[in-house]
C-alpha cells in the first residue's frame, strides 16, 4: 500500500531533523491509544519537541491546537509544520535560546 502524502512528508522531515540537528526523533502513529500525541516527537540537547505535520494549506484540528498549546505551556517547543526547514529552524532557535539563558 503506498504511503499517504502526509506520511511521506513526515518521514522526510524526520530524516532531515536527524541529519541536521541530531537528537532522538520518533513518528507517532495515530490510533485510539494516542489521541493526544502529535506526529513527530523529539528531544535534542535536553529540549522537548512535538510537531504536527500538515500538507500545505491544511490546518490543525482543535484537539491538535490544544496539544500544541499544552506542550508550549509546559516548556516544550511545538508547532504545526509543512517543511523540514520549518522544523529545523524551530529546533535551532530553541537551542540558541537555551544557550543564551545558561
Amino acid at each position: 500500500m503506498p504511503k499517504k502524502p502526509e506520511s511521506k512528508r513526515q518521514l522526510k522531515i524526520r530524516k532531515a531533523l536527524e541529519a541536521t540537528v541530531g537528537g532522538r526523533w520518533k513518528k507517532i502513529h495515530g490510533g485510539p491509544f494516542q489521541p493526544c500525541m502529535l506526529d513527530l516527537v523529539g528531544c535534542v540537547k535536553g529540549l522537548y519537541f512535538e510537531f504536527e505535520v500538515k500538507e500545505p494549506g491544511e490546518q490543525p484540528t482543535a484537539r491538535q491546537l490544544y496539544e500544541i498549546e499544552s506542550v508550549i505551556e509546559n516548556g516544550g517547543v511545538s508547532m504545526t509544520i509543512t517543511t523540514a526547514e520549518e522544523a529545523i529552524d524551530a529546533v535551532r532557535k530553541a537551542i540558541r535560546l537555551s544557550k543564551s539563558r545558561s
